[in-house]
């Protein structure tokens, strides 16, 4: 008797505690997931510390440098949405700090967190595939701890509706027995920049395999303006639910709560799966506006954004004598880099396998990235970019090709090899293998079967393996035509 009178006990007081938690969950006092033990919260900038709570209650901050024993003092109320926010001043690298909260009824404390920059690594498969998974793994995981790169995978999920906070999800330090699980494209990047730069790095990683791009574009992307561009959401079948597929699901779900988060800046691998169909051609305007809105929605006009271009897919499928796809999703990243401020795409199809689609060589890639992060977001004055295509003459019956060769000179990669991978066509619109040669600042094409050209091609295939234009550098050129056909 005495145990069955406990056990009732004990079974009301979690029914009482359930009805409790329910009554009051929407004023639970919290904070944002992302502000949590080991963080690297973005340095020189004014740092917002934000969470939930009952409206007009007090909170209060302190900020304390573990090491100086330096502590500030920050206050402020839950306003009419249930919201409360503090803004850090700015602060240089650095920490461990402690950060402790004060509600009227609760206290939070997260511990060694550092000053640093954090950057959102977002898109596909590629963006998502594991250190274990990626060229170099031993190597990889031979390297000790190093507690200076931190890492917060989001959880892959979508939402119909703009999420205010991740349900999971926590910062994890560079520790080899984590290590393996790291997504590598992220990882060997934070590697780089904090060898270069000497101060934290975390990155926020917010992928998923096989998503179309549609689902990381914010619902602005589909208004009435943006549909004439295809911006269209018709294609998606609700029934299926994918979350892959299902428009403006993954911003809302795996974006949004990042957005109050400062970050110094953003890179980007995805379009694989856009290639199919229409894709290709609506690509350059989705993926224009994704950039766009992504940066109004952090307010900041100029946020960086790296990206890495199509790497390789293998040869054209059966039975088709010429397939666009990849080498037109290309061309529209390729465009979209030359249109907006402050972006950088860089070649991937020069260090990755002919014929797998998901590139070992994360480490290459990552490399290529940081080396373009260098200067678009920190300023640096070096050669980052492979050479641009500017402009055709017609030389009788050769056809010169002007290059921006930003800042480097014309080179075959190996050096002094001969160049390959351009075409040439006549009004025909077939096109033909062309002799190519270094002048310069240009490439000089001409072709016995083609006696008067009219247009060309650089590696213009799914798999331009062999395509050799490069500058002094190494960096790749893009893979361009010069008609629109």
């Amino acid at each position: 008797m005495k145990k069955t009178r406990i056990a009732f006990i004990a079974l009301s007081l979690a029914c009482l505690a359930a009805m409790l938690n329910w009554h009051f969950a929407p004023f639970s006092f919290r904070m944002a997931r992302l502000i949590n033990d080991h963080a690297v919260l973005q340095r020189d900038v004014p740092m917002p510390i934000w969470g939930w709570g009952k409206p007009g209650r007090s909170v209060r901050l302190k900020l304390k440098n573990t090491t100086t024993g330096e502590t500030e003092t920050y206050q402020t109320k839950v306003n009419g949405q249930c919201r409360w926010e503090i803004q850090l001043k700015p602060h240089s690298a650095g920490g461990p700090y402690r950060i402790e909260i004060m509600g009227q009824l609760n206290y939070f404390r997260r511990t060694d967190i550092l000053f640093g920059d954090v950057w959102l690594c977002a898109g596909q498969s590629n963006m998502s595939i594991k250190v274990k998974d990626s060229d170099g793994f031993e190597t990889a995981m031979a390297a000790p701890l190093d507690e200076s790169i931190r890492y917060f995978l989001v959880e892959n999920k979508a939402s119909q509706t703009p999420c205010h906070d991740y349900r999971q999800g926590r910062w994890k330090l560079d520790d080899p027995s984590l290590r393996s699980n790291f997504s590598a494209l992220p990882y060997y990047f934070a590697k780089q920049l904090q060898a270069h730069l000497n101060v934290p790095i975390g990155v926020i990683n917010a992928s998923l395999g096989s998503s179309r791009i549609e689902p990381w574009m914010p619902s602005q992307c589909f208004d009435a303006p943006c549909l004439e561009h295809g911006l269209d959401t018709t294609n998606y079948s609700e029934e299926n639910e994918m979350v892959t597929e299902m428009p403006t699901g993954l911003f809302n779900s795996m974006i949004a709560p990042s957005l109050p988060f400062p970050v110094k800046g953003i890179i980007w691998w995805q379009g694989e799966s856009n290639t199919e169909g229409f894709g290709p051609l609506a690509y350059k305007y989705q993926f224009a506006c994704l950039i766009k809105t992504w940066r109004e929605a952090r307010g900041d006009s100029l946020l960086p954004f790296l990206f890495v271009q199509l790497a390789n897919i293998g040869p054209k499928p059966p039975n088709k004598k010429e397939v666009s796809d990849w080498p037109q999703l290309r061309e529209a990243q390729l465009l979209v880099s030359q249109q907006l401020s402050r972006t950088a795409m860089v070649v991937a199809f020069d260090i990755c396998h002919p014929t797998d689609v998901h590139p070992g060589n994360k480490k290459g890639i990552a490399e290529r990235l940081a080396l373009a992060s260098r200067s678009v977001a920190y300023v640096e004055k070096l050669i980052w970019s492979s050479p641009v295509f500017q402009k055709m003459e017609l030389e009788n019956d050769r056809l010169r090709l002007h290059f921006d060769t930003k800042g480097g000179t014309l080179a075959t990669k190996p050096s002094n090899s001969a160049l390959k991978g351009f075409a040439l066509a006549s009004t025909d619109r077939v096109f033909r293998p062309a002799e190519a040669k270094i002048e310069g600042n240009t490439v000089l094409l001409r072709s016995n079967e083609v006696p008067k050209p009219v247009a060309a091609r650089y590696a213009w295939e799914r798999s331009p393996v062999g395509s050799n234009l490069c500058n002094n550098e190494g960096l790749p050129a893009s893979p361009f035509r010069t008609d629109n056909w």
